[in-house]
């Protein structure tokens, strides 16, 4: 049996895509009592894969308390082959279980229990506690004890008045309902007082930071073994956008901010993370500590000079510019300490890099940029530009 004290030793997320890619079973059973599209986007390239090589999937999921998502589902329907949704009207019970299992009909299975959701934090950032049980279903014994899994399973994905097949007419049913399914577009509102210093209650309690996988495709050697041709992989290799979190910080763009010369100055650095008088916590941000420290500190940062120092991060942006959504990419972000004494107003910055040739083609000139945190988890952060 091997257990998981996730966060600090290996996280249950990773043991699920360790077995999604082994193509050592034939079928997925998922028993969760939450669901968020921020958990299920990171499984979603390995569930697909086990699905190239004959795989079937099958899901429980809760909605209670209105802690699953109208996104968690909707991304993760179509994953499955069978998908019931399980929840009792009375709100002194609560639809809790969080089980997942890998089978091999006659030979062997896996059985993880523990206190994981289909979330993000549930899968790999979150305190959890969970364990692993492997049976060998050639022996009766072992095979009893898988089938008690197998019972639960087949208990809650019975239709009944509690438990319902997942269809596209229920799940709209539910979205216009309003009350079963939270909306993660929704952002969380921010608090102000009459002066519009941003009211914070008091802190009892430091943070940690532990971080979730970067969102991004999976190419096993399932995949390389397939018949399909590259475009019909394509949408097995698209990585799609999570839903932004925060309004974190805002400025209005310059120049050199999109990289244009003036002059016969060559345009240097890129976005300028200046103070732009951006409140934080009811103060306006130091930004000599508040990009380097508070947004971006939980980065892997890599000194690159010494003389000036020079720190880098590479870190994931959803950019979207006049309306138009161009992507998900890998932006350097540039912290120079000495830059407050030599430009007087920033030292950490970001470069456009892959994308700069789209920036400086735009008349952005004036224009407003907003950054917003990840909804959950560490990436992506979102850029728009309007």
């Amino acid at each position: 049996m091997e257990m998981f004290n996730q966060p600090h030793s290996r996280l249950f997320g990773e043991k699920l895509q360790e077995i999604l890619l082994s193509g050592n079973f034939d079928t997925f059973y998922m028993i969760v009592a939450y669901t968020k599209e921020s958990g299920v986007i990171r499984l979603k390239p390995f569930v697909e894969t086990f699905k190239l090589s004959g795989g079937v999937v099958k899901a429980v999921v809760g909605i209670d308390q209105k802690l699953t998502s109208i996104q968690g589902l909707a991304l993760l329907m179509p994953l499955c082959d069978e998908i019931y949704v399980y929840h009792s009207e009375n709100p002194m019970q609560t639809f809790h279980p969080k089980a997942y299992a890998f089978v091999k009909e006659g030979e062997k299975s896996i059985v993880l229990i523990g206190s994981n959701n289909l979330t993000s934090g549930g899968l790999y950032t979150n305190y959890e506690f969970g364990s692993c049980h492997e049976y060998n279903l050639r022996d009766k014994s072992q095979m009893q004890h898988f089938n008690e899994f197998k019972k639960a399973f087949e208990f809650y994905s019975t239709p009944s008045k509690c438990s319902k097949n997942l269809s596209p007419e229920l799940f709209k049913k539910m979205v216009e309902a309003g009350h079963y399914l939270s909306d993660e577009k929704k952002e969380i509102k921010r608090v102000f007082s009459k002066t519009g210093e941003m009211v914070v209650s008091e802190k009892l309690f430091g943070s940690e930071v532990f971080k979730a996988p970067r969102i991004q495709p999976v190419q096993s050697k399932l995949v390389g073994e397939t018949s399909k041709t590259p475009e019909e992989l394509g949408e097995l290799l698209i990585i799609p956008s999570l839903p932004k979190g925060n309004l974190v910080w805002e400025k209005q763009l310059n120049k050199s901010d999109i990289l244009i010369a003036e002059g016969k100055t060559n345009p240097t650095g890129g976005l300028r993370l200046t103070q732009a008088k951006w409140i934080d916590e009811g103060r306006v941000i130091d930004q000599t500590k508040y990009f380097r420290e508070k947004l971006f500190g939980s980065f892997e940062w890599t000194e690159i000079k010494q003389n000036p120092k020079v720190d880098v991060a590479n870190i994931l942006f959803n950019v979207t510019i006049l309306g138009e959504e161009i992507g998900t990419h890998l932006l350097r972000v540039r912290h120079k300490p000495s830059g407050e004494a030599e430009q007087g107003n920033y030292t950490t910055s970001i470069s456009w890099g892959e994308i700069s040739s789209f920036i400086t083609k735009q008349n952005l000139t004036n224009k407003k940029l907003k950054m917003y945190s990840p909804k959950e988890g560490q990436e992506p952060f979102f850029i728009e530009i309007n």
